[in-house]
């Protein structure tokens, strides 16, 4: 009975807009005291959950992230992409989702792509004649490549509870987010000669100038070529991976003459802030994942999913349509660190590799953020821009579509996300 309550706690604190950690602490808080335990096993469940060296990467990318933004790399990386790809059809449409694949070996962030040089790009799109909706829905749709191109710290949450490789999980992204970013290129070209708006380009850029912009891009565009080399071939970890990319940052910011003191202060409290936010939340949900281990959830699971038998392709189709509702319910914390753990031990079973089934879970969160009715990308765009929520969600169905026959696609072809992880040594 108490484990109904429990779970009965949890909805409705999350369902009624309470924080996810009051949710968490809330129903687990019931849940001891009916079962007679003492609540300092909770405070030891919380320590211990965030007690862990892989956890370390998350402030590290985080803080790498705001430098390149607030030192304006991001402008940099814009008008580099614009030089490569703006003259082509479909316009800035193409360096929208060119500065995201860019950006996204330096972020591991979908809002914070979305906030930083999805921002700038849709800005760029508007001023230039494009659609708003239209340019808020690309921005969208190309920031989700940015958890899954490493760095990603949705990913280093997935290797915290899963136990899965980190380098091995970074690597596997690097194809499938190449992928997603080619097909939403592809989606521009066809709309842009269907001449479902407008799509100005921009002038095609002289070999002189695309160098000249490659010069000025040059050191930041290195970022993740350091960090995924430097994992790949093992010169250290994705933890020690995660500071060197805070400290090549910080070097760039001030080589390239555009961080200050005043900069770096409001650097380090966005940086303390947001992971601050992550750990408390990675700590609250430590509890809420014991008290379903405690009454063994995962096993009843896995159990009543060997008693219905069934195959690997159909468990595949129904966990994501399973995490794909739920990522549009549910943020991306509670995603993985709740629902995650419960299915691990129906994995196992099936022999699905769990470096695999990362790349595919994250995609699904990824989605998750952008899929209404509470995604947050949708409300970051359109804070930020004053487009009405319902008129981005009109541009936004095609591209979710694309995105998801992405999902599947890694889904069912494995060597798309195991193939470089494979060359690992």
């Amino acid at each position: 009975m108490s484990l109904y309550i429990f779970f009965f706690i949890a909805a409705a604190l999350l369902f009624t807009g309470f924080p996810i950690v009051l949710a968490f602490l809330g129903s687990s808080i019931v849940y001891f005291i009916l079962e007679g335990f003492q609540l300092r096993i909770m405070a030891n469940v919380m320590i211990n959950e965030v007690h862990s060296f892989i956890l370390l990467a998350i402030p590290f990318f985080v803080l790498a992230a705001n430098i390149m933004e607030q030192g304006k790399i991001t402008d940099v990386l814009f008008d580099f992409a614009n030089d490569l790809v703006g003259h082509l059809p479909g316009g800035l449409s193409h360096v929208n989702i060119l500065s995201s694949i860019i950006f996204a070996g330096m972020s591991g962030s979908a809002v914070a792509d979305t906030s930083g040089i999805g921002y700038l790009a849709t800005e760029a799109m508007i001023k230039k004649g494009f659609n708003k909706p239209f340019s808020a829905a690309i921005t969208i749709g190309s920031a989700a490549i940015g958890p899954i191109i490493p760095p990603s710290i949705v990913m280093v949450l997935y290797a915290g509870v899963s136990g899965a490789s980190l380098g091995r999980l970074f690597v596997g992204g690097i194809i499938p987010g190449l992928i997603m970013g080619l097909a939403l290129m592809i989606y521009c070209v066809l709309i842009s000669y269907k001449g479902q708006g407008n799509f100005p380009r921009t002038e095609r850029a002289s070999l002189g100038k695309i160098f000249k912009s490659f010069i000025r891009a040059f050191f930041p565009l290195l970022t993740p070529i350091i960090l995924v080399g430097g994992i790949y071939v093992g010169i250290f970890t994705p933890t020690e991976a995660a500071a060197v990319a805070s400290l090549y940052a910080l070097i760039v910011g001030f080589f390239m003459g555009n961080l200050d003191l005043q900069k770096l202060l409001h650097i380090g409290r966005k940086t303390v802030s947001f992971t601050g936010m992550i750990m408390i939340i990675i700590a609250s949900a430590g509890v809420f994942s014991w008290v379903i281990s405690v009454e063994q959830v995962p096993q009843r699971l896995t159990l009543w999913i060997m008693e219905m038998e069934l195959s690997t392709p159909v468990l595949w189709l129904a966990l994501n349509f399973a995490f794909l509702f739920l990522g549009a319910i549910f943020d991306t914390n509670t995603l993985l660190l709740v629902f995650v753990p419960i299915v691990l031990p129906a994995l196992r079973i099936h022999d699905i590799n769990l470096v695999h089934f990362g790349v595919v879970i994250v995609l699904n969160a990824v989605i998750g953020l952008k899929t209404p009715p509470f995604g947050m990308q949708l409300y970051v765009i359109s804070g930020m821009t004053k487009i009405p929520i319902k008129d981005i969600i009109l541009k936004l169905w095609p591209i979710l579509l694309i995105l998801i026959s992405v999902l599947f696609l890694i889904t069912y072809i494995e060597p798309l996300v195991m193939w470089l992880p494979g060359r690992m040594w």
